[in-house]
């Protein structure tokens, strides 16, 4: 779980750099973009809390903040830059998309992991 922890670690680091990137650069602020800081704000909590949160909350919501960034990224930012050339916040756009990538990947092994089991055999 330590593993765990570290990778969610570095993948809100990512998505916070993009999020700091496009307030520096500028933007239109929008329901959009307040919405994109909400789940920005939700990733960074939940790497703070990670090691506090129940197993299927693990699994769950790094399922769905990998997804939510892997694809909203990869959509926004990686696809064009590849055929029209990189923007101002395109490069860390790449690496929050990189980041959902991870975040994707510790649902999976949060998911693997075994439960841990009381002295009863119960799910503790």
């Amino acid at each position: 779980m330590k593993a765990e922890r570290v990778v969610f670690v570095l993948a809100a680091a990512a998505v916070a750099s993009h999020l700091v990137d496009h307030l520096i650069v500028g933007v239109k602020f929008d329901l959009q973009f307040d919405a994109v800081v909400a789940v920005g704000v939700v990733t960074v909590i939940a790497a703070l809390l990670y090691p506090r949160l129940p197993r299927d909350v693990q699994v769950v919501g790094s399922l769905a903040l990998g997804l939510a960034w892997f694809t909203g990224d990869l959509i926004i930012h990686v696809i064009p830059m590849v055929s029209d050339g990189p923007e101002a916040t395109d490069y860390t756009g790449f690496a929050a998309t990189l980041g959902g990538a991870l975040l994707i990947g510790v649902g999976v092994a949060a998911g693997l992991r075994e439960r841990d089991l009381g002295a009863d055999g119960l799910v503790t």
